[in-house]
Order: structure tokens, then C-alpha cells, then sequence
């Protein structure tokens, strides 16, 4: 698997850890186990199914299992398949037994983590079997890849492109005041005093194919600000850079951020 690659699972692997845990919250209905599915297929645990639970099992020479059970509690346990099914889903005849009855009541004695705790542990165990090596090689090709996709209007390879780039920037979506229809924006939100500002605003357009950066903090509030960005959407002001050479300069950016070296780790 390329650095690429690597860099796009990394970012489905978030996206996919982030719905997990909205779907783990107060006001949600259900566990997404769509999503968990998706998430625990890029880990070593291998999906079982105990009496009338989905769990995932990752076995390890000299120790007892390490299980995760797919429901609203995902509790992660280490212990045999049989105490966990017992404790999880007890038949008639074991819940009679008094030694059972209170393993059923508590589990702390196996329970390694639940909910949230063991959505973290199983996200960070996925990122740690991906190769997030990288030369600047492999930098310098997603700026071109962005900028052949620009020149052949492939809205999807430009896309792509600034999504990496976001990636590897640690940029997020613009202000969703900005957010015009059809536009994409990132940028690094920042304080600015006591108000929010945006440097490094970079904003592509997916139906006329316009692309433009502006290099400096933009704070937002200021009426300034605020008329700056209307012409920059509208066209009637230029952007810092503009075209192709905005992915040069989120190379620059990006050569800026990280040490110049064969080799590195995000």
C-alpha cells in the first residue's frame, strides 16, 4: 500500500470512528454496527458470533483472548468465550447459580474498557497496523496529482488532492458561515486575540473549477474580513495564489510544518 493509500484509509478510519461514537451517545438510538463492522474488518480481531451476540475475538499465545462485544455497552473484556458469553447472554440454569448470579452482576473483574474507551483502543490499534511512512517524494505527488486534476477538470482528483493535504496540515472545514454552495473550503482555525480566525484559507469550486489561497489569518467577525471573502467567492478579488499553484504552495506549507528529511511519520 502506498503512503497515499495509507493517508486515505487513515482518514475513512476517523470518519468511520467518528460515527461510531455518535451512535454511542445518550440520544442515539443504536450502536452503528455498519460502521463498527467496517472499522473492526481493518484490525487482527476476527468477528464471531456467540449465542446471540456479534462480538470480535483477538487471540494471543499465553494469554486469555482479548473480546469485544458489539453492542450499546461495547465492552472489551479478557476472559474466556464461555464467561463472557455467561455474563453477556446467561442461560436459565446459570443464572441460578449464586457464584454465577454475581459475575453476571459485575463484570469489573474482566472488563478491560467499554464504550468510548474501547472505540479509542480499537481506532488507535487500526492506525497502528497502517504505514504512515512518507518521503517528500510522496508529498510532491499528491501536489501534483492535485494539479493534473485541476488542469483536466477531474472534480473528484482535486477533491481528493485537498482532502490529503488537510490531512497531513491538520486543517478542517472553513467556517460554515462561508460555506457557499458548491465550494469546498479548509483551513486552520486559530485564536486571534479574543476572536476566531482562519489562516491559510483554501477554497476550490466545484462547478466552475476555481481555486484560490490566501495565505494570511482571516478573522472572522470583522466587517472587513467578512467583505474580503464575498469578493473572493465571487471572483472580484484574487486570492493569494490562484490555479495550479495553490498545491505548490500547500507543499510549501506542508515542507514549513514538517522537517525536510527522507522519511517521516505522521
Amino acid at each position: 500500500m502506498t503512503f497515499r493509500e495509507s493517508l486515505l484509509k487513515k482518514i475513512d478510519l476517523d470518519r468511520l470512528a467518528l460515527r461510531i461514537k455518535r451512535s454511542l451517545s445518550p440520544d442515539a438510538e443504536k450502536l452503528d454496527k455498519d460502521c463498527l463492522r467496517l472499522l473492526m474488518a481493518e484490525s487482527a480481531y476476527l468477528p464471531r458470533t456467540l449465542r446471540d451476540m456479534e462480538i470480535y475475538v483477538l487471540e494471543e499465545a499465553g494469554s486469555l483472548p482479548d473480546i469485544v462485544v458489539a453492542d450499546r455497552g461495547l465492552g472489551r473484556y479478557r476472559s474466556s468465550l464461555e464467561d463472557v458469553a455467561m455474563r453477556k447472554s446467561p442461560t436459565i440454569k446459570e443464572m441460578i447459580s449464586f457464584t454465577n448470579a454475581r459475575k453476571i452482576l459485575s463484570d469489573a473483574d474482566v472488563l478491560v474498557s467499554s464504550k468510548t474507551e474501547t472505540l479509542d483502543y480499537i481506532h488507535s490499534h487500526c492506525l497502528e497496523r497502517l504505514d504512515l511512512s512518507f518521503t517528500l517524494k510522496d508529498i510532491e505527488a499528491i501536489a501534483d496529482e492535485g494539479a493534473l486534476a485541476l488542469e483536466i477538470r477531474d472534480g473528484e482528483g482535486v477533491k481528493t488532492a485537498l482532502m490529503l493535504f488537510a490531512e497531513l496540515l491538520g486543517l478542517s472545514q472553513g467556517p460554515a458561515a462561508w460555506r457557499e454552495p458548491g465550494w469546498l473550503l479548509y483551513g486552520l482555525q486559530e485564536k486571534e486575540g479574543e476572536k476566531r480566525a482562519v489562516c491559510g484559507l483554501t477554497a476550490f469550486c466545484v462547478h466552475d473549477f476555481r481555486i484560490f489561497r490566501i495565505s494570511g489569518p482571516l478573522v472572522l467577525g470583522l466587517e472587513e474580513t467578512e467583505s474580503m471573502v464575498k469578493k473572493l467567492f465571487t471572483g472580484k478579488k484574487k486570492g493569494d495564489q490562484e490555479g495550479k499553484v495553490v498545491f505548490t504552495a500547500l507543499l510549501e506549507a506542508f515542507s514549513a510544518y514538517k522537517p525536510k528529511k527522507s522519511g517521516g511519520n505522521l
